[in-house]
């Protein structure tokens, strides 16, 4: 006996407020009742669709002539458009029916000139995440009125020419293509920080002896956020400056990066930290931009317009969780041309921030310090192995590299200096 063939799923835009789409709705209704008992109320108001704007667009998907799911999208901005209505009855699931309705409205969405999907799922339908997910999509801060719902979701894609789901571009390596294979891509970065991430921080810092409020509230550094990206004007693509970490795990999508460099600024480990690389009793050392003489040399990180919005949630969320940095736009040259971007400099009103200090004294606490992230002399070498890959010279980097190895090696003494000179910060050539 012949198996029986799968009936092609087909996929059709239809009125929402016609009676297939309607019928759907008050089952989704009901589901959303069952899984979120709490978020109802016996006098909760039915559900109701309305009309599609312009560039929107309502689809069933059909298995057999029946209407068996259906989706949505609806212009967010200029540039976003919001998938909704997502859902497919119980009986047609594991059809595929949810995956050509996610490619339907991707397409048209597309189509209808958007370049960016925004959605929402509950935070107990997993099946939906792992689609969600599987089709490109990644979690992003939430947005809109689901912003405060502790049951909400959020996931954004990107679409169009140049992206392909969250992955890096192929050309944005066009520059630096030896570069390609020695950043860690957005996607696998453990420093691309959910709220469920930097609660973990929070627990290990807790247990690690730090204080509960050890780092800046989310709605500060949030305001913080907001209030530089509207000293910027009109929306448009931003760079960002890259010096240390930034320059191997910059846990950002961007569609271009160069070799950039700033003048009047040099790397210092001028960032005092308990944690990290650290702890409270042998705190570690980090990278902060100093104004002074000289240059800094680094990359630069080109996020597109409609990215910086959800991009910078990420960076802030890494870079100013503490407030141990104060980000400042500035004049760079490349070998593309000057540009204008954001770096994140020393703050010297945080507690984390230190003055500069004798070379020798330096290299002791970084060859003593080691905390969850890992040694504070693995994080030295991984700069001074990024910038040798890069070609760029940093005489400070390289200069406590040797006293740092000098240090740890056993047995071994100190390398002799050469007089008082030899304990004065060295110059970067950036």
């Amino acid at each position: 006996m012949n198996a029986r063939k799968p009936q092609p799923i087909r996929i059709e835009a239809v009125d929402p407020l016609g009676a297939e789409a309607l019928r759907l709705l008050q089952e989704a209704a009901a589901e959303a009742r069952s899984l979120y008992p709490e978020a109802f109320t016996p006098d909760s108001p039915p559900p109701t669709n309305t009309p599609t704007p312009p560039r929107g667009v309502y689809f069933v998907a059909r298995l057999g002539g029946e209407a068996v799911g259906m989706g949505a999208h609806r212009p967010y901005d200029a540039h976003s458009t919001e998938i909704r209505r997502m859902f497919v009855t119980g009986a047609a699931r594991r059809s595929g029916a949810a995956r050509a309705l996610l490619a339907a409205l991707e397409q048209h969405a597309l189509a209808a000139g958007f370049s960016r999907l925004v959605l929402e799922t509950g935070n107990r339908q997993l099946p939906a995440m792992r689609l969600y997910e599987s089709a490109g999509f990644h979690r992003i801060d939430p947005f809109g009125p689901y912003v405060g719902d502790p049951l909400s979701v959020c996931f954004e894609k990107r679409i169009g020419p140049g992206h392909s789901g969250a992955a890096v571009p192929a050309d944005s390596f066009i520059h630096l293509p030896h570069l390609r294979d020695r950043l860690t891509p957005a996607g696998q970065s453990t420093l691309r920080l959910t709220p469920e991430g930097l609660a973990e921080w929070d627990r290990r810092a807790i247990e690690s002896g730090r204080s509960a409020d050890w780092r800046l509230p989310d709605e500060v550094r949030e305001a913080g956020r907001r209030a530089f990206l509207a000293s910027l004007g009109r929306p448009a693509d931003l760079w960002v400056f890259g010096y240390g970490s930034l320059m191997w795990d910059p846990c950002i999508h961007f569609s271009e990066v160069r070799q950039a460099r700033v003048s009047g600024y040099r790397r210092r480990f001028t960032l005092k930290s308990p944690g990290g690389r650290g702890t409270p009793d042998c705190p570690c050392l980090f990278l902060a931009l100093e104004p002074g003489p000289g240059a800094c040399t680094g990359l630069a990180f080109r996020l597109p317009a409609h990215t910086v919005e959800a991009e910078t949630t990420f960076l802030w969320r890494r870079e100013m969780v503490a407030g141990s940095y104060a980000p400042v736009l500035c004049e760079m040259a490349t070998p593309q041309g000057d540009i204008r971007a954001v770096l994140f400099a020393c703050n010297p009103a945080s507690p984390n921030h230190c003055a500069e200090m004798p070379l020798q004294d330096t290299a002791a606490m970084i060859a003593a310090a080691s905390g969850p992230l890992g040694s504070n002399r693995a994080y030295l070498e991984q700069v001074a192995a990024q910038l040798q890959m890069l070609q760029i010279r940093d005489d400070y980097i390289a200069d406590l590299r040797n006293r740092v190895e000098a240090i740890s090696r056993p047995g071994a003494m100190p390398a002799p200096t050469a007089g008082p000179a030899a304990d004065r910060p060295s110059s970067a050539a950036g």
